[in-house]
């Protein structure tokens, strides 16, 4: 052992002249400490607990006042030694023992092979088939089915072709659409325009002139704003959607065919609508298009008592939705039976065609 290796002695040893009683050897904190502790020999625990009763001294001060350690500073780390105070021996508190060589492994026994005689397996009995015999029975027929009464006029309901009210338990069912004003104002801008710009003479006149008079136009600005769009959005409201067609490109015209029928008798007509088109709807315009619309009837004063209405207008409904997915599930909505109707109507008009309401024979 390195004799210039620190070492930690109490201070009660350091006392009494370097005098050692115990010595014992612990794990070292660093490469400077040897880890031997020396102790006066009558410390307690709380004493030798406390580092600040101790210090640190070199193994060579230790060894000029206590030679007699000097052949155990290399026993390794948990030594511990007692000196006894009369004769000076040395006396190791716990001795080191030589570890015990491992035993050799015990060999495994041999495994117990008995030998069996195979014998074949018996065979597995037969399952028996199992069934029941049923005897076949005749049905008792089906009763007959109850023929409903046909309403007046000949017509059952379930079989009913055409597009009057009787019809809609037949239709499919239409997704539904929001209307987007501002899609509406780039179609039809002259009204939005008027009630927009309404709004500046009135608050010119509130700010520089009276605002009782100002503040009273720019009410009636707002009223006459909602009534506007409330009249746009009422187009739309419990409107029917049907199919229309392009008839021409330029300038930009439609057609959609209702029945104005009240009860039992019809009066097929096709309306004929020149709608605005925006300059990237005009490049793609071409006749043939199909289109979904929105449909109302009319009816005018004193023709209450006939059995028909009077008009019907609609609206395209690419004036007023942006929802490109929800025009093309309308378009695919509508049955085969209905654009062959429509086409079948437009045949019969002659050309050129002017907008209006054109009415025809029921064939």
């Amino acid at each position: 052992m390195d004799n210039q290796k620190q070492c930690m002695v109490s201070r009660k040893a350091v006392a009494h002249g370097f005098q050692i009683r115990h010595f014992l050897r612990a794990a070292p904190e660093d490469g400077a400490l040897s880890g031997w502790v020396f102790l006066y020999g009558d410390e307690d625990a709380k004493y030798s607990g406390n580092f600040d009763n101790y210090v640190t001294v070199k193994l060579k001060t230790i060894l000029e006042h206590n030679p007699c350690v000097s052949p155990y500073l290399d026993f390794s780390e948990g030594s511990e030694f007692i000196i006894n105070e009369n004769n000076g021996q040395v006396i190791p508190l716990h001795e080191e023992e030589e570890p015990a060589e491992p035993e050799a492994p015990a060999p495994k026994p041999e495994a117990l092979v008995l030998e069996q005689e195979e014998y074949p397996k018996a065979p597995e009995p037969e399952k028996a088939p199992f069934a029941l015999e049923q005897e076949d029975y005749p049905r008792a027929p089906e009763p007959p089915k109850e023929e409903k009464p046909l309403p007046p006029g000949g017509k059952n309901p379930e079989n009913q072709e055409g597009f009057g009210e009787d019809f809609k338990p037949r239709r499919s069912k239409k997704p539904r659409v929001n209307i987007n004003p501002l899609v509406w104002a780039t179609h039809y801008p002259v009204w939005p325009a008027v009630t927009g710009l309404s709004f500046i003479p009135a608050v010119l006149i509130m700010t520089l002139a009276s605002e009782w008079i100002g503040g009273a136009l720019l009410g009636l600005c707002v009223l006459g704003t909602v009534f506007y769009w409330i009249s746009v959005y009422s187009r739309f409201r419990n409107a029917r959607v049907l199919p229309a067609i392009v008839i021409s490109a330029s300038p930009p015209m439609a057609a959609v065919t209702m029945d104005l029928e009240k009860g039992q008798s019809k009066r097929p007509a096709v309306r004929i609508l020149e709608f605005p088109a925006t300059k990237n709807e005009q490049e793609s315009l071409k006749t043939g298009l199909r289109l979904p619309a929105a449909a109302k009837r009319i009816e005018q004063k004193g023709k209450d008592g006939k059995p028909y209405w009077a008009d019907f207008s609609f609206v395209l409904m690419n004036c007023a939705v942006s929802d490109k997915k929800a025009l093309s599930q309308l378009l695919r909505s509508f049955p085969d039976r209905q654009w062959e109707e429509l086409e079948s109507r437009i045949a019969m008009l002659p050309p050129p065609y002017e907008p209006g309401l054109y009415t025809m024979p029921d064939k």
